[in-house]
């Protein structure tokens, strides 16, 4: 006798159950990152309050949020930080983005340029295809902190004193935290253009200029305060130091070498001791540390006749 019972319709949970889940989660990730956002919007005000609070100026004129689903970016127009001492940065558009799930590390970048001041209102603007920096393990005293930028152009504001170079192909700056109350750094230009009339435009003589310099800095956890002098003042009272690793500095056919040395910082926030130096292949170098009085004249003109000078 044949069945006639109507025959079971298929099941279709399991089908579509992937989708409901995905939709789930993309639902509560959502969220987290709305609460995420409006967390880093307060905390960045917060923050903001308490810098001015200490002296310090803060500002921008608008500020945008963005980076769904895996980041939290932010963008910033007319940005401006400063220190009670008078250091400071202002960029027309400061770009800070970190991970949706973590806020180590933060990058930044200033796609238009940024302007650098010093005390005594001065200042100079820097320029490049590429100005970016990252700061990462906040938790340590310094953090870690690394720059860098690509075919930069520099120049003085009105006012300012004249800068050493005018432009270089590289620049990297590195300051790392390392064990023992102790922190690394790294500093190289690479193809810097010399100002005119300065040293070293007078040794490279129409040529390039490229420098690096590796160090460790003693006593890293004391650098901290509210300003630039502040910070020194405290290192410097903590009797903290710079070790001077290796370094140097190609000027044409001049070559400038840094040995070993140790370095401090005096009570005016200048860096004090003896730096040990070697100038070789450099007759062009040593004559104009003779002409610009760093060398009695007498003296570059026979050192220009030696291999190498001792500095």
């Amino acid at each position: 006798m044949p069945n006639s019972a109507a025959p079971r319709k298929p099941r279709r949970l399991g089908l579509v159950a992937p989708f409901i889940l995905l939709a789930l989660a993309v639902a509560a990730w959502s969220g987290w990152w709305i609460y995420l956002r409006g967390q880093v919007v307060s905390r960045m005000d917060a923050a903001a309050a308490q810098m001015k609070a200490q002296g310090y100026t803060v500002s921008w004129s608008k500020r945008s949020v963005g980076g769904y689903p895996f980041r939290i970016s932010i963008t910033l127009d007319q940005a401006q930080i400063a220190e009670p001492s008078g250091y400071g940065l202002s960029a027309p558009v400061l770009e800070v983005e970190s991970a949706a799930y973590t806020i180590n590390p933060v990058g930044l970048a200033a796609p238009e340029g940024a302007v650098i001041r010093r005390p005594g209102n001065k200042a100079f603007a820097v320029k490049g295809r590429i100005l970016r920096a990252s700061v990462s393990h906040l938790e340590r005293t310094p953090p870690r902190i690394a720059i860098q930028g690509v075919d930069l152009e520099v120049g003085a504001l009105k006012g300012a004193e004249p800068l050493s170079f005018s432009a270089m192909k590289i620049f990297e700056a590195r300051i790392t935290p390392a064990d023992g109350d102790k922190a690394d750094v790294f500093v190289r230009l690479d193809q810097a253009t010399p100002a005119n009339n300065a040293l070293l435009a007078r040794v490279a003589n129409g040529a390039p200029v490229t420098i690096g310099f590796e160090g460790t800095i003693n006593g890293a956890s004391f650098l901290r305060g509210s300003g630039w002098a502040e910070v020194l003042g405290r290192w410097s009272a903590a009797k903290g130091s710079l070790a001077v690793q290796q370094g140097g500095i190609m000027a044409g056919e001049a070559v400038l070498s840094v040995k070993p040395s140790t370095l401090a910082v005096d009570a005016s926030g200048r860096l004090a001791g003896d730096l040990a130096l070697s100038l070789a292949r450099a007759p062009q170098g040593v004559m104009a540390l003779g002409a610009v009085g760093v060398l009695p004249e007498e003296t570059a003109a026979v050192a220009s006749g030696l291999t190498g000078v001792q500095l």
